[in-house]
């Protein structure tokens, strides 16, 4: 899908029920030859925690709760993919080569991965009092991500996130960097396929780390998240 697409659109669910309204309305768009506004569909963290236990996210789901949720939101999407939130990978850069393989497991089309701190203020990257990890830190998992993916030969993707824009410490320059060295993570060919940043309102700050992220690689694919909070 994402070499033939230009653009992915996801609308993001917390259930099965929703996975099934939105195929059902993807498929009776591809029915009548009409052009669907979606062509996948987001296991959101936010939604999940929001809408199924009325809590903000700010990690009360763990990797028991949020597979088993993924796994019926899969099952009732075919055939769109599915992305699912992998937080900071529900443990080290050790212990989250089993959130790889239960994610392979279920069927996830691409995971994403983010780089917050999750012993101390890990939460949605709309939520103020975020910290992130050192570069180098998230640098060890994308890289136990990748060895665990190759070793399993899984077809499923990585996403990472840097929430380093709208993070207390981060910044522009720190997030341009972050964002370089996380996408140039390799484990014998294989690297993320896609970078998330969270990022403020402000359209000149997200116009130059797009622009420094496709100077650094012009095929780099991208994704924003609007966040209305800045630490």
């Amino acid at each position: 899908l994402l070499n033939q697409e230009k653009l992915i659109v996801a609308p993001g669910v917390y259930s099965a029920m929703g996975a099934q309204i939105a195929r059902q309305i993807y498929l009776e768009s591809k029915e009548k030859n009409l052009p669907c506004t979606f062509n996948a569909i987001y296991a959101s963290g936010w939604a999940i925690s929001a809408m199924l236990w009325a809590l903000p996210d700010m990690g009360f789901h763990d990797l028991s709760m949020i597979s088993l949720i993924a796994k019926y939101i899969i099952s009732s999407a075919l055939p769109l993919p599915v992305i699912v939130d992998a937080e900071t990978g529900f443990g080290t850069e050790v212990t989250l080569a089993r959130t790889v393989e239960i994610y392979d497991q279920i069927g996830v089309a691409l995971a994403h991965l983010e780089d917050q701190d999750s012993s101390k203020t890990r939460r949605c990257g709309n939520l103020g009092g975020k910290q992130c990890v050192e570069p180098e830190e998230m640098a060890a998992k994308i890289r136990s991500w990748l060895l665990v993916s190759k070793y399993i030969g899984t077809s499923m993707r990585l996403m990472v996130r840097t929430d380093a824009l709208t993070a207390a410490n981060g910044g522009i320059e720190n997030a341009i960097e972050r964002g370089k060295r996380y996408m140039d993570t390799d484990y014998q060919g294989l690297r993320p396929t896609v970078l998330w940043a969270d990022a403020m309102m402000k359209p000149k700050i997200i116009d130059r780390w797009i622009t420094e992220m496709h100077k650094h690689d012009p095929k780099m694919i991208l994704g924003i998240n609007y966040s209305p909070n800045k630490d």
